[in-house]
């Protein structure tokens, strides 16, 4: 099995899983961390950055 295969088998233990750093997964994080700051949440994202599909 290849590293990139292997790498896949970890796990994480979060809250929230939040697909998509774009302005609506963004925002859900927002509200979230406002309203619970003892929450672990995990954003991810096809992109290296944050901001969805806007062009920033």
């Amino acid at each position: 099995m290849d590293a990139a295969k292997r790498s896949l088998r970890h796990s994480m233990t979060t809250d929230y899983l939040i697909v998509g750093a774009g302005a609506v997964g963004l925002a859900f994080a927002d509200t979230l961390l406002s309203e619970k700051s003892d929450v672990e949440l995990t954003i991810i994202d096809r992109r290296a950055q944050a901001s969805g599909d806007l062009d920033l």
